[in-house]
């Protein structure tokens, strides 16, 4: 059986993104408890780059991000604009909380098709200027939703 995320294969870390209403504040949390500096949020890449997809429609749903490393695991924090997108329904529904655990993987196209094919439905799509995710919906098995990461390294 092929692994559609295998242990290894990429040098890209796996992370938790935890969505919030109070970017400064989880930040400021996070980074007390690492012992690190706070630093700050990034807006999104503009629509043109990011190309948001929710459930197959396009969207123009923002956000602001921070990421922080902890060894080898990255902390992402999402703060939603008003705007559709998973995050923003994910915050709605169920306030402030872990959104997705993202794995990068060498072959994006195959993760993806495997994991939706399997019954976990592509729920959001997008890039970045190096890059692409999926969400797919697992949250019947795991509770939250996973994230593919594919990387033009």
């Amino acid at each position: 059986m092929t692994a559609l995320i295998p242990a290894s294969g990429t040098d890209h870390p796996m992370h938790v993104c935890f969505v919030t209403d109070d970017i400064e504040a989880l930040v400021s949390w996070f980074s007390g408890l690492f012992g690190e500096s706070a630093p700050q949020p990034v807006d999104a890449p503009p629509l043109e780059v990011a190309r948001p997809c929710l459930r197959g429609v396009d969207v123009d749903g923002g956000f602001r991000q921070v990421i922080l490393s902890w060894r080898s695991t990255e902390i992402e924090i999402v703060q939603p604009d008003d705007r559709p997108s998973t995050w923003r329904e994910f915050l709605d529904d169920n306030g402030p909380g872990v959104h997705h655990i993202g794995f990068g993987v060498p072959d994006y196209d195959a993760a993806v098709a495997g994991l939706d094919g399997s019954g976990h439905r592509v729920e959001q799509t997008g890039a970045w200027a190096t890059g692409r995710y999926t969400y797919l919906d697992t949250r019947g098995r795991l509770g939250t939703f996973l994230e593919v990461l594919g990387f033009d390294d």
